[in-house]
Parts: structure tokens; C-alpha cells; sequence
């Protein structure tokens, strides 16, 4: 980029404002082209007529009392010192010994020169904007297409979350059912095996019961002939 325009001053000799004759002189007017106080600028720049105006300051040479006398007006031609680049001086200042040997340039060369300076950076300068323009362009679109990407893969791993949920339910259920299954027959299967045990329980009880009334009989019977058996004057 281009280096920053220097602010040049005009160096100038003036004793008194040319609007109130007062007061010392140290600014001048460009459209109007007169010297005046800082009171009198403020006035001049606060007026609806002139507020538009430019006005610059203005540096009074030092050193040389015959310069200050000689240089009433500004010039039409000022010349900005290579030298001291933020210094602009007329063709007799230019003569004093503080500019011995300096180097001068048009100050309308300098400010043409500086408007090309200007012209480019600000060219520049919206080149600049634009690619960064395209940069934040660039990033919002990245930005989209990873958000959309992002959340396409969470939905998938919701769907597929949902789908192992429904396979592990399907399997659990099943395997419930087959438990739930077996667990009926084995319990049928087992009354069964109770039942038939306590039939054959039953029949044991129902021969133990016979055995026991036929040993009764037997035992009647037993006694039945010894009373027999014994001498008759002991029956009855």
C-alpha cells in the first residue's frame, strides 16, 4: 500500500489578520485567500457562506526579519522541500539559508502525486474488502454445509439408535416368550409328575388299608378257632 500522505503546512509570513487587522494571522483561507486569526477562522467557518471553505494553518518563517517583511501574500506557486517533506514554502522562503541546498517539488506535482497514492490505496483497499468479502462468503457456506452434514448424521444415529431399540425388544421379547413358554410346560409337566405320585401314594394307602383289614380278618379267624379247639363245657 502506498505510504500516508504527509499533512503539509504553508510557511508564510504574515504580521496581521486581514479580516479584523488585530490580531497576529495564522491560518489561510484558500477560496478566499486571505490570511486570518484563529478568532476570525472560527467566525469564517461558522458562517453559512464560507462553513465549506478550506482553511490551513499557516507557520511564520524564523530567523529572518527581511523575509517576514517581503512575503505579504500568499504565492500562486508553492513548492514542498524534499528536505523537510512536511513543510510547504513559497519561491523567497525558499531562499533562506534553513533550505540551503534542499530540493524543491511543485506543490501541485506533490498533491497530484498524492491523490494518485491515495486513489490507489483506496482501490487497493477494495480489493482487500472484496476478498475478504469471498472469505466470509466462503466461511458461511462452509458453515451451512457442515451444519446440514452434522445434523443428517445425528438424525442417522437416532434412526439407527431406534432400530437396535427395536431389535433388542424384539429379541427380549421373544426370548420372553420362550421362557414364558417352557416355564408353562415344565410346570404342567411337574403337576403331572405330582399327580401321579400322589395316585400312587393313594393306591399305597388303599393296600396298606386292605393288608391291614385282611390281617385283622386273620387274626378273627385265629381266634375264632382257638375258641374252638378248647373244651366244650367251656362253651356257652
Amino acid at each position: 500500500m502506498a505510504a500516508k500522505t504527509p499533512i503539509l503546512d504553508f510557511q508564510v509570513a504574515i504580521e496581521k489578520c486581514e479580516l479584523c487587522q488585530v490580531e497576529d494571522a495564522q491560518f489561510y483561507c484558500n477560496d478566499c485567500q486571505e490570511e486570518m486569526c484563529n478568532g476570525c477562522k472560527t467566525a469564517h467557518l461558522g458562517s453559512k457562506a464560507t462553513r465549506s471553505h478550506n482553511v490551513v494553518s499557516t507557520k511564520l518563517v524564523s530567523g529572518k526579519a527581511e523575509n517576514q517583511q517581503n512575503v505579504q501574500n500568499i504565492p500562486e506557486k508553492l513548492y514542498r522541500c524534499t528536505a523537510l517533506a512536511d513543510e510547504a514554502v513559497c519561491v523567497k522562503c525558499a531562499t533562506d539559508i534553513k533550505h540551503e541546498n534542499h530540493k524543491f517539488e511543485e506543490l501541485e506535482t506533490t498533491l497530484y502525486r498524492y491523490q494518485d497514492e491515495i486513489s490507489q490505496n483506496i482501490l487497493e483497499t477494495k480489493l482487500q474488502k472484496e476478498k475478504l468479502q469471498k472469505s466470509i462468503h466462503t466461511i458461511d457456506i462452509n458453515v451451512k454445509d457442515y451444519t446440514e452434514v452434522s445434523d443428517k448424521t445425528i438424525n442417522e444415529i437416532n434412526q439407527q439408535r431406534k432400530q437396535i431399540k427395536s431389535d433388542v425388544d424384539n429379541i427380549a421379547d421373544d426370548l420372553v416368550y420362550q421362557v414364558t413358554k417352557r416355564k408353562q410346560q415344565d410346570l404342567k409337566l411337574m403337576e403331572k409328575e405330582k399327580k401321579d405320585l400322589q395316585k400312587i401314594i393313594s393306591d399305597h394307602n388303599e393296600y396298606l388299608q386292605s393288608c391291614e383289614e385282611k390281617l385283622k380278618s386273620m387274626k378273627d379267624i385265629s381266634n375264632i378257632q382257638h375258641q374252638i379247639k378248647k373244651p366244650q363245657s367251656n362253651l356257652p
